[in-house]
């Protein structure tokens, strides 16, 4: 079964773990009081398949839930080492996380080896994703975008979620197909 390791990064106070919980039907889903992750959580599931490419099954993720404190910026290595996929999330809705944000995608995609087709960008905002596209920063006009209403839409934030992982599958599959046709050819 394929494993992958996604990274759930952005600003402090944005919705990360709330966000986490939710996709991985965690029990702890319910809102209550801000406590900000220390460091980082790994939530691990399983994601079902929805038989796209003739492939049926599930998906085991591993879902890394960082913490948006800098403090923590010493750990940014280990957690993108191996990252399959990158969701970056953020509240518009508040100004100050547009440019910490932007520090976030230029650390972590040129440290990892994660191309954009495997990164999204996860707006938590009662707005319509239209309304937004002059907030979004420049750095993620190539990428996926999702908006989160979980309270309002659930069920479409879920299945934009299962999409993204299997985009993510889909996207290592013809990686390693591509690799494996590379050694034969210079054999």
């Amino acid at each position: 079964m394929l494993k992958l390791k996604v990274l759930v990064v952005g600003p402090c106070e944005a919705g990360k773990t709330h966000f986490s919980n939710f996709v991985s039907d965690q029990a702890e889903n319910a809102g209550g009081e801000y406590r900000p992750t220390q460091g980082v959580r790994i939530l691990e599931f399983e994601t079902p398949l929805t038989k796209s490419k003739g492939r049926s099954g599930s998906i085991d993720v591993e879902l890394w839930d960082c913490s948006g404190d800098h403090k923590y910026e010493s750990c940014w290595a280990a957690m993108a080492k191996d990252a399959s996929g990158i969701i970056f999330l953020y509240n518009p809705d508040q100004p100050s996380q547009s440019s910490d944000l932007e520090s976030w995608h230029s650390y972590f995609t040129s440290s990892s080896k994660v191309k954009p087709n495997q990164c999204a960008l996860v707006i938590r905002s009662q707005r319509q994703l239209y309304e937004l596209e002059d907030v979004i920063p420049a750095a993620f006009s190539k990428i996926q975008h999702i908006k989160s209403n979980i309270e309002e839409d659930g069920d479409t934030v879920k299945m934009e979620f299962t999409k993204f992982i299997e985009s993510i599958a889909n996207a290592l599959s013809e990686k390693n197909e591509q690799d494996e046709l590379n050694i034969v050819k210079e054999s």
